[in-house]
């Protein structure tokens, strides 16, 4: 596992609120709270990419800036970021004759930002999707 420290986001509320000018949602929300979704886009970044060019995190390309400005973005809309599992119960019941079955059983469900495929497409000229884990700190 890598440890990471994290302190700052790759995008400022001033950043984000220029990407999104268009987003009365985005541009409605208190800084406090954009803030908060930076950061959040932050880790969700450094957890699920591996930079295939030079990276600065004090000085991150504009790729990793607007990637993570339309994470935050999905994540104040859904309040979804990282993968999140669920059960989803499934039942089936089989009738033969006088004979009858029923079988419950849980199939897990994954739910991940609604952008992930727009953000991996904004990502991939400086970073590959990874499946390693990262340990994330919040310095």
């Amino acid at each position: 596992m890598t440890a990471i420290s994290v302190t700052t986001a790759y995008a400022t509320p001033i950043e984000a609120d220029q990407y999104l000018r268009n987003s009365d949602a985005w541009l409605d929300l208190d800084i406090e709270v954009k803030e908060d979704a930076l950061l959040q886009a932050r880790y969700f970044i450094d957890a699920r990419y591996d930079f295939i060019v030079e990276f600065d995190p004090s000085n991150p390309q504009d790729e990793v800036k607007y990637a993570s400005v339309l994470l935050a973005s999905g994540y104040t809309s859904s309040g979804v970021l990282f993968n999140t599992s669920s059960a989803g119960i499934k039942k089936k019941s089989v009738k033969a004759g006088s004979v009858d079955t029923f079988v419950e059983y849980a199939s897990p469900l994954t739910v991940r930002p609604s952008n992930l495929k727009l953000v991996d497409s904004v990502m991939s000229p400086v970073a590959t999707a990874n499946t390693g884990s990262v340990n994330l700190v919040r310095a």
